[in-house]
């Protein structure tokens, strides 16, 4: 289950939260670095050590999807968006599908652009049938990537949240 923290600084003091990552809880801190006019991640674990200190980077808004279908053919998964998706055509995409049932079809995945609202990927596991639940694809920049094993932290622009996922 994906757990949302609003991204709230003061002028007065570092913005901090505890998230549970990888089944542990850690504190973070955000800080404002004043030579680079940025944010700055600085993730401690429950002995108060370092695990990474990193410029805050986001991710854009995920966009909603309208199907994902698997043909046993071909063995590719075809997503439609609700609205044009906005990447090259053609191109490799690396993308995080979630909230989509069967659960299968979630995670992130190398998608190739095949019109301004489709996107295939290839799948050799029959998924078990087409989405009856809907879900979302983003560009999720996971800023936990090489120091967490299970868990992923992101942060989203246009809502301000961090979104730790499980």
């Amino acid at each position: 289950m994906t757990i949302f923290t609003d991204f709230a600084p003061t002028a007065t003091a570092p913005f901090r939260f505890i998230p549970v990552l990888d089944g542990k809880p850690h504190t973070l801190i955000v800080t404002w670095g004043l030579a680079g006019q940025r944010w700055y991640v600085n993730l401690y674990d429950q002995t108060g050590a370092l695990v990474f200190y990193l410029p805050l980077i986001g991710s854009t808004s995920a966009i909603e999807t309208s199907s994902l279908t698997w043909d046993v053919t071909t063995q590719l998964v075809t997503i439609t968006t609700d609205v044009p998706h906005g990447l090259i055509i053609g191109s490799i995409v690396s993308l995080t599908i979630t909230g989509v049932l069967p659960l299968s079809y979630n995670g992130i995945v190398d998608v190739v652009p095949t019109g301004p609202s489709t996107l295939i990927y290839p799948q050799t596991m029959d998924p078990g049938g087409d989405a009856t639940v809907q879900g979302t694809i983003g560009r999720d920049i996971n800023l936990g990537a090489g120091y967490l094993q299970t868990s992923t932290l992101v942060f989203r622009e246009a809502t301000q949240q961090f979104e730790v996922n499980p």
